[in-house]
């Protein structure tokens, strides 16, 4: 490399470096503190959503304490509160996990070949990785693999593929890929993966011979009394629910799972997720021991199933959260909890549109209010 392109290089570091600050020092000499109770912010953050993002139902819910705040706008059908809340799931399903770990039906450090039951075909690679690892998507798994978007594909078309992908790909194709398992990474290095945690949860259903959803049920939802969540979609759950759009505002169906579950299958309310965000601050709550163990630091990107705070929560100080997104075709969803507060925010949208962002704006406003 000439001397002339390592200081034009240099030169475009400094330009970048320059333009960051003036930024970071116009929103400080620009930023007016907001005084309004939460609730009028609360309300705020809901319009933004509605009017900006033109996302037609929404719901905001913040707890602190014994104290609860709730916004909700659009609400075309005044009987359906349920939404689809995506990758949320994933809190649940490594909740069902530690659940099982701490009944001495899982371990921690238990490997894909160390499995009972189903004879599989696995790849060496693959026979090494633990079940913590796929908790904490540090096993080297893509996020879907090729072969398996591939198999869609074939399936429904190129243009069809994020209508319903999951509906289409079957179990059995989960296990195949681990023999042939194209596109994995060396384990220990943390890359997000639908797949890592959609097959932590056909585990438990290979150990347990129960399915996610009856097992999530039974170790999870009952005990916590979350009465509107599933992992499934029954019929009365389907009329439950939010009627879904786009990110062009179409109506859409909701995704159906007939794989990987435990990815993002789940569907809940906002009164619920409060209820299970509550849970961690209780010492009384039935699985305070499990929900205690799935706080714990695993590296520095998760939890067991939770995200850590990533750069924007550090830049708004939302240091000591533990959070997750979800997004699926019609539907958006966020959640936060901060222990040291007993804080819980909660964002559930009706359209393709991540709320992280307003999400973590939120955990701010709650935090500091």
């Amino acid at each position: 490399m000439s001397m002339a392109t390592i200081i034009g290089w240099a030169a475009l570091v400094l330009a970048i470096l320059a333009g960051i600050a003036l930024s970071f020092v116009y929103h400080k000499l620009t930023y007016v503190e907001d005084t309004r109770p939460l609730q009028d912010q609360i309300q705020s953050e809901a319009e933004k959503l509605h009017t900006n993002a033109k996302v037609s139902d929404v719901v905001i819910a913040v707890a602190k304490g014994e104290h609860t705040w709730m916004q909700t706008l659009g609400r075309q059908n005044a009987s359906a509160d349920t939404y689809q809340i995506g990758s949320v799931t994933k809190v649940f399903t490594a909740t069902l996990a530690q659940r099982l770990v701490d009944q001495g039906i899982l371990k921690w450090e238990q490997t894909l070949g160390d499995l009972p039951g189903k004879q599989m075909m696995l790849a060496p690679e693959v026979k090494r990785i633990t079940l913590r690892q796929l908790a904490t998507h540090t096993a080297g798994f893509p996020s879907v693999p090729k072969s398996l978007e591939d198999e869609v594909i074939r399936l429904v078309g190129q243009e069809q593929i994020m209508l319903d992908p999951y509906n289409h790909l079957s179990t059995d194709a989960v296990w195949a890929y681990l023999a042939k398992p194209e596109g994995i990474r060396a384990p220990g290095t943390f890359e997000y993966s639908n797949y890592g945690m959609g097959l932590l949860a056909h585990v438990m259903e290979l150990v347990t011979d129960t399915t996610y959803p009856e097992l999530l049920h039974r170790e999870v939802l009952a005990p916590l009394g979350m009465a509107h969540t599933h992992a499934d979609l029954p019929d009365a759950v389907s009329r439950a629910l939010v009627q879904g759009y786009d990110t062009d505002g179409k109506p859409c169906a909701p995704w159906r799972f007939k794989s990987l579950t435990g990815a993002g299958s789940m569907t809940s309310t906002a009164h619920d997720l409060l209820r299970f965000g509550r849970a961690h601050f209780d010492p009384q709550s039935p699985l305070a021991s499990t929900l205690a163990r799935t706080r714990e630091i695993q590296n520095g990107n998760t939890a067991i199933g939770w995200m850590r705070p990533v750069w924007i929560d550090r830049l708004l100080g939302n240091r000591d959260i533990l959070w997750h997104n979800g997004l699926v075709a019609g539907y958006g969803a966020y959640i936060s909890i901060d222990r040291a507060r007993e804080q819980v925010v909660v964002v559930l949208t009706s359209k393709g549109v991540d709320p992280a962002l307003v999400g973590a704006r939120l955990t701010k406003i709650a935090r500091e209010t």
